[in-house]
């Protein structure tokens, strides 16, 4: 820390409070080269308030100043114009880096790309050079590379140039100074060096060294000032890197000169490395795309938060950054790295920003890069690495930078292209859609502007009418209609078959009852039997326990009601006997009709009452019972191997017969009864909320039971393909001629799309085949239409961004009901003139929408068992909390004073619970997520999905947080 700033600091809080309480009008603060600091007051009256004790070893000076000074003195009068409070004066160094200057009016000739790292060794040059070739020489373009390192020039060592080659021409730092000498005569062609063809093919790669730094003499001189390393250390020492304007301009000269001589397709800077001012001016002031390059070791942290810092507060929409692991061993390495950035990112937002997202690829380590350069280079090995693009990691890297340009050009376009729009929103009511339909069966025919703004809204208006309202459980009518139009058939729903897998797990709104209640239909079963090419045998469904919709309704007995469970003495073995009672009793109660079996023995209903409860104790108690129990079970399961049928036993909604805080007691002897089934054909599937299996005690190596469950969690891919099942439900035709219509897909490729579709609408869950249906619907950009800003990434990975839990899994409810809300707004506003996207950002990324999509999933959420004290804790942050813990992301010290509040406030409603106990709630239910940096430092981050509903804040509030501050 800087103590002169810190004092800065303090006084600027000090003067802030003595505005408030009248005792000065206003004030500036000012810090001069020497660090002292010079404070400017101005006040009604003169020696009224006495402030000596702030003069801190006289390094500090005030001055009172009246209205009457700031008149007579036009040095008073305009630092008072400036609105700025605190002026940290003349920087010596690096004042492109601590303020951004994006008002400078210069127009980039070309996309130009910055490779910067924080660190050397990391592949940087290396990646530059081989994108540079890759570039050239499969794209046949033209590139121009400068190398702005100029204290350790070193690009040299690439594509072959020799020192006999290099010392023959001048670089950037010559050509800055020269230029000014010289202003339009200069000759561009003394800086560059064409790179040989092997290298570049059909297309062309220019360098222009930093300088020339041989030993050579210039012009047979015979000094040492007349050495080339001199004249360019002369130069290098008289460049102005700290004056933006100045040094903003030249390099604006040096473009267009290039521009004009050489026509280039990409300008590509090899930035030095650290905090400096040339990257300062670069990367953040003439760049289009910053390639950073970052280690996973902590020395690179500092550079790397500065840099997310830096780039997320650059508004230019055409800017877009990469992030590129380097050089790394292991896979592992660089899921810690991406899950280091996006923690900083969620954690580091600005008051009401949206989510920052940030492209990042690996770079492995690779044994050719590493002699690229060196006396061990082997020219033919790079040759042929760019040529037969054999290295996976640079082809990943090189056609991400690629499409980023290219989406930037495609911006600049759409951009530079006024926007089709329908100035009279009435006239789409009156088209004949009919008429229109048998207008566009010739293929020749081009759909007018009105036409395909009548088709959106036509798209638009059967969704609304047709989208889902219900969740999947209150679907009352699964008839064979609705299988075949609306139900989306999930790569996880083939598992079913699988008799290795006997857990379901999913979070609530998953939809495990509504899979439940599907495999109550044989026309589903039929089908999904189809899609797992499982036909060859039979498969029988019985229910183990009654639901409300259950056409049985006799198997229901609440455990906790009719057992005095604290008294039972060996939990695990009676609960394993009541289990084995239960499956019994429920599979023979059906298996005469369903798969022509009967029981020997009397078979009652499972009635909730005493009658039951008795029964089931009987047999419990009695090994002889038991035994019958237990052969009968035997007997059934020969039956059905030998009639080459299978009976999948079903477990839902065990929360409603056990009360979760009795689950380590009561289900997990059920999960150990089927852990190592000893049944061929009876196959359990039992449904379970993830954040109550979570919970879970007595199981032991909980991990591996994992690889037998299905996850139901539902990924970015299946609710897009869930969402286009319901609209070419309806709307299917329609969109396909709006999607034709504005020609932003090519023709072929949506030909593919509707193709991999098939008759059933099921859209294969490929980014291919998703994204332009994606962009089509919702438009490419998240961001909006007008902005056309690159820096919230597209809309295809912005729902996911935005809907996800923190434990990183997606609920399709908040999906539904946000898009619900949108279009509903959509008709409300009437404002809508451009005839694309068919649902902008504009309706579906507002706060009121946002805040709309949770509501329902969290009040569904908190009514779940065991999740009650969710209202109270969500009550008091949207209520009562202050606004310095209303925040998106809170410290350790900052999450238990809020939990503590809560406690406090509520206790006797908590039962006395503990923070530790309310946090574990929060984290399994996924509404919050724990990050811990090395060193120990901890914070808790709330999901986005919750930032609009609680009102939560990414602001770091300046105010004393002393008391939170771990």
């Amino acid at each position: 820390m800087l103590i002169a700033i810190n004092k800065i600091r303090d006084l600027e809080k000090f003067f802030l409070n003595e505005i408030v309480n009248e005792r000065i009008i206003d004030f500036r603060i000012a810090l001069k080269l020497n660090m002292d600091i010079n404070v400017y007051l101005l006040v009604e009256n003169l020696n009224v308030n006495n402030y000596t004790h702030l003069l801190y070893n006289n390094k500090v000076t005030i001055e009172q100043i009246t209205s009457g000074d700031c008149k007579n003195d036009g040095f008073y009068d305009n630092l008072f114009k400036i609105e700025q409070k605190i002026d940290f004066g003349l920087r010596r160094r690096l004042s492109n880096l601590l303020e951004i200057n994006e008002n400078h009016n210069i127009k980039l000739p070309c996309p130009i790309i910055s490779f910067y790292s924080y660190k050397g060794g990391v592949g940087r040059s290396t990646t530059l050079a081989g994108f540079a070739a890759h570039y050239a020489y499969h794209y046949k373009k033209k590139v121009v590379i400068l190398d702005c390192d100029f204290e350790a020039p070193g690009f040299s060592n690439y594509f072959d140039l020799t020192s006999e080659i290099l010392s023959r021409k001048s670089g950037v730092v010559e050509y800055l100074l020269d230029r000014q000498f010289l202003n339009d005569k200069i000759d561009l062609y003394q800086y560059l060096i064409e790179v040989s063809k092997e290298y570049s093919g059909d297309g062309e790669i220019h360098i222009m060294p930093s300088g020339n730094v041989s030993d050579e003499f210039v012009n047979n001189g015979n000094k040492s000032l007349d050495i080339h390393r001199s004249h360019f250390l002369e130069a290098l020492a008289r460049i102005d890197l700290t004056s933006d304007e100045s040094i903003l301009f030249q390099f604006n000269d040096l473009f267009h000169d290039i521009k004009e001589k050489i026509k280039p397709d990409l300008i590509l800077i090899d930035s030095r490395t650290g905090f400096n001012d040339i990257f300062g001016v670069m990367a953040f002031h003439l760049s289009s795309l910053v390639v950073g390059f970052f280690g996973n070791n902590i020395q690179t942290q500092p550079g790397l938060h500065f840099f997310i810092d830096s780039v997320k507060n650059i508004k230019n929409p055409n800017f877009s950054v990469i992030l590129i692991n380097a050089i790394i061993s292991e896979g592992r390495l660089f899921d810690n790295f991406k899950d280091d950035v996006n923690s900083y990112l969620e954690n580091n937002l600005d008051a009401n920003d949206e989510p920052l997202i940030i492209e990042m690829f690996p770079l492995n380590r690779f044994h050719i890069l590493e002699r690229i350069g060196t006396k061990d280079e082997y020219k033919p090995d790079f040759i042929n690495l760019i040529r037969k693009k054999s290295y996976s990691d640079f082809n990943m890297i090189f056609e991400g930078i690629i499409k980023n340009i290219t989406d930037n050009e495609d911006i600049k376009k759409d951009n530079s292209i006024k926007p089709i729009i329908i100035d009279d929103i009435k006239i789409i009511r009156k088209i004949d859609l009919n008429a229109l339909e048998i207008r566009m069966s010739n293929n020749n025919y081009k759909l007018l502007p009105k036409e395909i703004m009548s088709l959106k809204c036509k798209v638009l208006e059967n969704l609304k009418n047709d989208m889902p309202r219900l969740y999947g459980e209150e679907v009352t009518k699964m008839d064979e209609n609705y299988i075949n139009q609306r139900f989306y058939f999930r790569e996880c729903m083939k598992d079913v078959f699988n008799r290795d897998k006997f857990l379901i797990l999913g979070s609530k709104g998953t939809g495990k009852t509504f899979l439940y209640n599907a495999l109550k239909e044989e026309y589903f079963i039929s089908q999904l039997q189809q899609k797992a090419r499982k036909i060859d045998e039979k498969y029988t469904f019985i229910n183990i326990i009654s639901t409300t919709k259950d056409k049985v309704k006799n198997k229901r007995l609440e455990v906790a009601r009719w057992f005095k469970i604290s008294e039972v003495k060996d939990t695990d073995f009676f609960f394993n006997r009541f289990w084995m009672v239960y499956i019994w009793n429920s599979i023979f109660i059906e298996s005469d009709i369903k798969i022509g079996f009967k029981s020997k023995y009397d078979v009652l209903p499972i009635t909730n009452d005493e009658i039951t409860k008795r029964r089931f104790l009987k047999i419990i108690e009695s090994d002889t019972e038991i035994l019958k129990i237990e052969n009968e079970l035997k007997e059934i399961d020969s039956y059905l191997k030998n009639k080459k049928q299978n009976l999948i036993i079903l477990f839902d909604q065990l929360d409603n017969i056990v009360k979760p805080i009795y689950w380590d007691k009561v289900i997990s002897p059920l999960i150990n009864f089927f852990r190592s089934n000893q049944y061929l054909r009876i196959l359990p599937k039992i449904l379970l909320r993830s954040d109550l299996f979570e919970k879970l005690g007595n199981l032991n190596n909980k991990q591996e039971l994992k690889s037998q469950s299905i996850s139901i969690e539902w990924s970015q891919e299946e609710i897009f393909a869930f969402f286009f099942k319901i609209l070419f439900a309806k709307s299917k035709s329609e969109f396909y001629n709006v999607m034709n219509a504005l020609q932003d897909i090519p023709s072929k490729q949506i030909l593919n799309v509707k193709q991999a579709s098939g008759n059933d609408n099921q859209v294969p869950l490929d980014k291919l085949y998703l994204k332009p249906l994606v962009d089509t619907f919702f438009g490419k950009w998240a961001d909006g239409r007008d902005s056309k800003s690159l820096k919230y990434g597209e809309s295809y990975d912005w729902f996911y961004k935005n809907l996800k839990n923190a434990d990183d899994t997606i609920s399709l409810r908040p999906f539904i009901d946000l898009l619900n809300e949108s279009i509903t707004y959509y008709f409300k506003s009437n404002s809508d003139r451009n005839i694309k996207p068919i649902l902008s950002s504009f309706y579906y990324a507002n706060s009121h929408a946002r805040k709309y999509a949770v509501k329902r999933h969290f009040e569904d959420l908190a009514e779940e068992e065991g999740n009650k004290d969710l209202l109270i804790i969500f009550d008091y942050i949207d209520k009562e909390a202050p606004l310095a813990l209303r925040k998106q992301s809170l410290k350790k010290g900052e999450f238990e004073s809020l939990i503590a509040n809560v406690i406090k406030k509520y206790n006797e409603t908590l039962d006395n619970k503990s923070i530790e106990a309310l946090r574990d709630l929060l984290i399994v239910n996924g509404i919050i997520s724990v990050y811990t940096k090395p060193g120990g430092y901890t914070s808790y981050n709330f999901a986005l999905l919750y930032k609009y509903y609680l009102g939560l804040s990414n602001k770091r509030y300046e105010q004393n947080t002393s008391g939170y501050n771990r």
